[in-house]
């Protein structure tokens, strides 16, 4: 088994999304790592039907960025964390 670890760019975002529909991520999909990111009525604020898209374009934002925000592990190649 071979795990590797990589920055998160605009071009890994289907390997986000396919951590996040892993099964039992149900909150980390509505979530996509803003929690942090935003203040508590920016979170709160927005409509439940509508929070996973709007806080997947927020990262997708954040990723396109000089600095990725954060890390995508791989085990032999898939994405898993």
């Amino acid at each position: 088994m071979s795990f590797t670890v990589l920055p998160l760019t605009p071009e890994r975002m289907g390997d986000l999304d396919a951590v996040f529909q892993a099964r039992g991520c149900s909150d980390a999909k509505k979530c996509y790592c803003m929690y942090y990111r935003l203040t508590h009525s920016e979170y709160r604020g927005q409509e439940s039907s509508t929070l996973s898209a709007r806080n997947r374009e927020a990262m997708l934002g954040l990723a396109q960025r000089e600095f990725a925000p954060g890390l995508l592990g791989y085990l032999d190649g898939k994405p898993v964390g």
